[in-house]
This record gives structure tokens, sequence and C-alpha cells, in this order.
């Protein structure tokens, strides 16, 4: 009976180490593709976050003011009677400016509207922006990467107005742009305190 010749190979020391180089090369790629994952996932996190807080914050405080007016004024069909302020001779358009009056609270309702403060908000651009009389008549800008910004009173509703905001901001790298959009809608009443 013939022997059959067995050749034992174990592994060797070059098997082990050209083993461990392809293993630390798939986890080096694995390891920058999941920080570039990261990376997006985060800049677009954050200008979601970036995007909703302006956007909602400009959004709540026009519905705030507007719920506590005496008197609101859209362009083009109106401007505030007293005190007569003019609207911004940029970005007001159909519908996109809004005068809001209000009475100071630690006065008592009266007609005389000398005393009250008129908030303007209007669009430029891709910002809203907002003018206090007395005080900045010039404005300052107090949202950004707004697409836009609409006003309208429903027919036979003179005390509620209904306020669209809609943005959109770009984020991530040239490669990869995600867009993140928000349409914010509500219809707003106004209390008339001294109206």
């Amino acid at each position: 009976m013939e022997r059959v010749k067995r050749t034992e190979r174990g592994v060797t020391l070059l098997d082990l180490i050209v083993s461990v180089v392809i293993g630390a090369i798939v986890l080096f790629a694995a390891s920058k593709l999941l920080i570039n994952f990261g990376n997006v996932s985060f800049s677009f996190v954050k200008s979601e976050a970036s995007l909703m807080g302006t956007a909602v914050g400009a959004f709540e405080e026009i519905s705030g003011k507007i719920t506590e007016a005496n008197d609101v004024a859209i362009f083009p069909a109106a401007h505030i009677s007293a005190p007569s302020i003019a609207y911004p001779s940029s970005g007001c358009a159909n519908g996109s400016c809004i005068q809001i009056r209000v009475s100071p609270t630690n006065l008592p309702a009266t007609s005389d509207h000398s005393a009250d403060s008129v908030f303007t908000y209007w669009l430029s651009g891709r910002k809203i922006f907002k003018s206090i009389y007395p005080g900045s008549v010039t404005g300052s800008a107090i949202a950004g990467d707004i697409d836009t910004l609409s006003f309208q009173q429903p027919p036979g509703a003179l005390n509620k107005v209904i306020v669209q905001v809609t943005a959109s901001a770009a984020s991530g790298s040239t490669a990869a742009v995600q867009t993140s959009k928000e349409n914010l809608v509500t219809t707003a009443t106004m209390r008339s305190r001294s109206a």
C-alpha cells in the first residue's frame, strides 16, 4: 500500500500581514464613507433646524402681532390710517406687505391711536424685514431663506388674516445638495382692543 503524501501548510507571517493590510484598507474606506455621510446628515439637520428656527420665529411673531392688533392693512389695498406710515419701496407686491397697529397694553381703550405702534413686515429678496414705528422705520431682517410671504383677509371676515410663509434651505456639498422646505399657514384673529 502506498502512502499518500500530504503537504500541510499553516498560515505564514506573510499571509497574516497581507490580510491585516487589506482589512485596514477596507476599514479606512468604510470609516471615510461613514464620516462623510455623517457630515452630510449633520449639515442637513443643521440647516433644517436653522430654517425652522427663523421661519417659524418670524411666522409666530407676525401672527402674534395680528392677534394683538387694532387695525391691519395689507398692501396694496390699504394703509394704516393713524399713525400713517408708508410702506417700504422695495419688496411690496400683491399681498406681501402688512402693517399692524397695536395699542400699548398699559393704556385704557380709546379711539386716540397716537400712542400706537405700527409694525410693518415685508419680503425683500429671500428675507423677511420688520420695521417698527415709532422706532426703526428702515427695517431689519428677522428671517432668511424665505420663498414667499403672503397675507390675505377672507371675504366678510375683516378681523381675520391668513398668513402664509414658504421657506427652503439648501444644505450639503455641491455634489449632493439637499433642500428642506417648509410651508406655514395660519389664520390669525385680531383682538381689536381699542378700534
